[in-house]
C-alpha cells in the first residue's frame, strides 16, 4: 500500500474537515441567509401600518391617522378620538419615549398586545395557520365570515391563552367592523354585520385599507 507523505496526509485531513465543517454549517448559514432577506422585507404588520404613513417617513403622526382615518369612512370627531386613543396606546411602546406620540413603522411589533387572534406572529408576519384555527374554532355557523358575537367569543378565548389587554382587542374589531363589514348574519332573529374571511385576509396581509380608502 503507497503511504501518503506526511504533508499531503494533513493537506487531506484538513480538507475533508472543512469540507465536514462546509457541510454542518451550510443549514445554518441559509437560515441565517433567509433570516436576512425577511429583515429587508416589511411585514405585513408593518404593511398594515404604512397606510397611515401618508409621507413614507416611517413614522406616523396623529395627523396621518386622523387622515387615514377620514378616509377609510370615519367622521372627523371619531376620527380624531380614535386616533388619539390608538398614539396613546402606541406611541410609547415603538419609539420607547413615554412622551411619544408618533408611532414607530419599523417597531410596531412592539405594540402587539394580549388577547389578539395571533394572526400576526411575534414579528408582525402574517401566520396563515393561526388564520385557518381563527375561523375553524370561531366560525361558529361556517359562513365563512366573523360577526360580532363570534368575535367577542374568539377575543375571550384569546384573553386565556395570552391574557392583557382585551378591551383593546375588543375595540380595535368593532372599529374593523364598523369600517370593513362587507357581509350579514342572522343572530336571534335579526341581521347583524359580519367580516368575510377575504376581507379579513386582506386586513392581515396589510392590503386591506388601501383598498377601502377613499378621498376625503
Amino acid at each position: 500500500m503507497m503511504k501518503l507523505p506526511l504533508v499531503a496526509a494533513l493537506v487531506l485531513s484538513g480538507s475533508f474537515a472543512a469540507r465536514a465543517q462546509t457541510l454542518d454549517t451550510a443549514e445554518p448559514q441559509a437560515a441565517d441567509l433567509v433570516k436576512s432577506m425577511q429583515a429587508l422585507r416589511p411585514t405585513a404588520l408593518q404593511l398594515h401600518l404604512s397606510f397611515f404613513d401618508k409621507d413614507g417617513d416611517g413614522t406616523v403622526t396623529r395627523t396621518e391617522t386622523v387622515l387615514s382615518l377620514r378616509q377609510l369612512g370615519l367622521s372627523p370627531a371619531k376620527a380624531s378620538a380614535t386616533a388619539l386613543l390608538i398614539h396613546v396606546f402606541l406611541g410609547p411602546k415603538t419609539t420607547g419615549r413615554w412622551n411619544s406620540l408618533d408611532i414607530s413603522v419599523k417597531n410596531i411589533k412592539l405594540g402587539k398586545h394580549g388577547s389578539d387572534s395571533g394572526a400576526f406572529d411575534a414579528d408582525g408576519r402574517f401566520d396563515p395557520a393561526a388564520f385557518e384555527r381563527m375561523f375553524a374554532s370561531f366560525d361558529a355557523n361556517r359562513s365563512n365570515s366573523l360577526s360580532e358575537p363570534e368575535i367577542l367569543a374568539m377575543i375571550a378565548a384569546n384573553a386565556k391563552l395570552r391574557p392583557g389587554a382585551e378591551s383593546a382587542s375588543k375595540q380595535e374589531f368593532q372599529l374593523l367592523l364598523q369600517i370593513a363589514a362587507d357581509t350579514a348574519e342572522d343572530a336571534d332573529g335579526k341581521r347583524i354585520p359580519a367580516i368575510s374571511r377575504s376581507r379579513l385576509q386582506d386586513f392581515y396581509d396589510g392590503s386591506l385599507f388601501f383598498k377601502l380608502a377613499k378621498p376625503v
